[in-house]
């Protein structure tokens, strides 16, 4: 398990327990993650460079608990920013909102005549 000690409990109540307080070893308080995580992975598309990572965080906060760092991926283009959120069990298409497929796979794409393949 990649140096990681698994731990099995014969109670759901214990799980919830031990994941929110973590266990105590040699004085220091470790946290305990379940084996299957309920985290959800969060992307932000098109964030302004003024907007700090301190910021964003703090807002998230607001929903759960931050697992991992926040990661920028420079695009190096735009000027006009327009907030997407998504994570990975809600794809949505930006072009007609719906779920199940991106936008360069939307049904409306095939049918708009401006629209070149």
């Amino acid at each position: 398990m990649n140096s990681a000690i698994v731990v099995f409990l014969n109670d759901v109540e214990k799980v919830r327990k031990l994941t929110q307080n973590g266990i105590v070893v040699n004085n220091e308080t470790i946290l305990v993650s379940p084996l299957s995580s309920p985290d959800k992975k969060v992307m932000l598309s098109n964030v302004p460079p003024f907007i700090s990572d301190e910021a964003i965080g703090k807002e998230l906060s607001r929903y759960g608990r931050m697992v991992s760092p926040i990661k920028k991926i420079p695009l190096g283009y735009g000027f006009d920013y327009n907030i997407f959120v998504s994570s990975d069990t809600d794809i949505k298409c930006f072009k007609c909102g719906q779920s199940g497929h991106l936008a360069w796979a939307c049904p409306e794409r095939q049918s708009d005549p401006g629209v070149s393949e």
